[in-house]
Formats: structure tokens, C-alpha cells, sequence
């Protein structure tokens, strides 16, 4: 078997991934590693090709200044605009599928399909996490515009006509998951891994193969050099 090293940590074993998807439909598999040469900022900034970037920073001070979080590569996408009416729609590889809003609340509908899902984490064998699970950590991530409000609130009116053709809430669970931990000088870097309804060995092994392959690329991308690119000066 392959040694771990430096540039390839140890991963989540196959056995593992398989006890935990038998009672889980989304399987977080993570590996830690040192990372204390990066800000949160560089480290997004490896990813900004990516769909659907985000870096949610921790504050540089105080007793809540520990982690900070990337994410993307949309498992699914939840929307809503109010010119929908109580409909929302998610968005999956599969295609759309509106969903009805619990009494037009757009808050009860995400909680809704977040609901759907239950959730696991696997670590390769032997790791001490330090904390808290922060594998566990992934979910929706997203924003409720200003004029959720209305549906929420009657009493608030009707807001201004829409000019930016934005939905007015929209989140998305990313597959890819990196968590760093300012205190403890470490990355998680994980991937998401969707379980179907066939939790046979062949279908899960499948499964496990595809994200581990992932894993691997992702760290192997972490290992390698980077700069972020100078800032471009212009007269405009």
C-alpha cells in the first residue's frame, strides 16, 4: 500500500465510506492537512475558475476568529424571485424541479429541502480532529435579498420593480469544502459525495472511486506553488 507523505496525505478508506453511506445520502470524505503559508484570500484564489466561489473569512481577532471557509461546485442550486409567486425551483444535474413554498415562506422552503438530506463524515483512520467536526459543517451557503422581506412581512409593501434580473434568494451546497483553521494551522479539504438509491457495493464503490479521485486532484493542486496575480493598473 501507498505510504502517506507531504505532498499526498492519508485518505478515507473504502470500508469507512461504505458503513457511513448506509445510513447517509451525502457523504463528506476529508483530509486534513498542515497548512499555516496562506491567507483565506490566496487560498481562494487558486479556485477563482471555478462555479460558484465563495470565501466566507473569519475575523482576525476575538473567540470566534478560528475558521474560515471555500467552497464551490454546486451539488444543487436552490432559487426563488417573487415573480414566481410560492414556487422555488432546484436546480440538479437531473434538471429543475419546482417546489411549492411552505405557506410562501422562501426560509421554510430551503429548510424544506435541507431536510431531504442526512449527513455523514469519514476521516482517514487515526486522525485526531482537535474540535469540532468541521467537515460537518458544509450546507447551503447563499443570501436572502432585501425583498424576502415581503414575503415574510406583509406589512412591509411591495418593493421597487426589479432592474438586475437576480433572483431574490438563492443558495447551492458545494462538493468541494475547505475549511481552514487558523488555530490549529490546518486545511480540511473535502468533497461531497452523493449517494443514490442503490447502496450496493459496485454502485458505492463507483461513488467512492470518483470523489477520492477528486480528493487527490484537489490536494495535489494545494501542494503545487502559487501566487495570486499582480493587480492591473489602468487610466479608467
Amino acid at each position: 500500500a501507498r505510504e502517506p507523505s507531504l505532498l499526498m496525505p492519508s485518505l478515507p478508506d473504502y470500508a469507512a465510506f461504505q458503513t457511513a453511506a448506509q445510513g447517509a445520502d451525502l457523504v463528506v470524505l476529508a483530509v486534513p492537512i498542515p497548512f499555516d503559508h496562506e491567507t483565506p484570500v490566496t487560498l481562494a484564489d487558486r479556485f477563482v475558475g471555478e462555479e460558484a466561489v465563495f470565501l466566507l473569512e473569519s475575523a482576525t481577532s476575538g473567540p470566534n476568529a478560528r475558521y474560515s471557509f471555500v467552497g464551490f461546485d454546486p451539488l444543487w442550486t436552490w432559487s426563488w424571485s417573487r415573480d414566481r409567486g410560492a414556487v422555488a425551483q432546484l436546480t440538479t444535474a437531473a434538471g429543475v424541479e419546482p417546489l411549492p413554498l411552505p405557506d410562501g415562506d422562501p426560509v421554510a422552503g430551503l429548510r424544506t429541502v435541507m431536510e431531504r438530506h442526512r449527513l455523514a463524515t469519514v476521516y482517514p483512520a487515526g486522525v485526531r480532529l482537535g474540535g469540532p467536526d468541521v467537515a460537518a459543517r458544509v450546507g447551503a451557503t447563499g443570501f436572502f435579498g432585501y425583498d424576502v422581506a415581503a414575503a415574510l412581512e406583509p406589512t412591509v409593501g411591495s418593493p421597487p420593480p426589479k432592474t438586475l434580473g437576480l433572483p431574490d434568494a438563492s443558495f447551492f451546497v458545494p462538493r468541494t469544502f475547505l475549511v481552514l483553521d487558523h488555530l490549529a494551522r490546518r486545511l480540511f479539504v473535502t468533497r461531497l459525495a452523493a449517494i443514490g438509491a442503490d447502496r450496493g457495493d459496485a454502485a458505492l464503490r463507483t461513488v467512492f472511486d470518483a470523489e477520492t479521485q477528486k480528493l487527490k486532484e484537489l490536494l495535489k493542486q494545494l501542494s503545487a506553488m502559487h501566487g495570486p496575480p499582480p493587480l492591473a493598473l489602468t487610466d479608467e
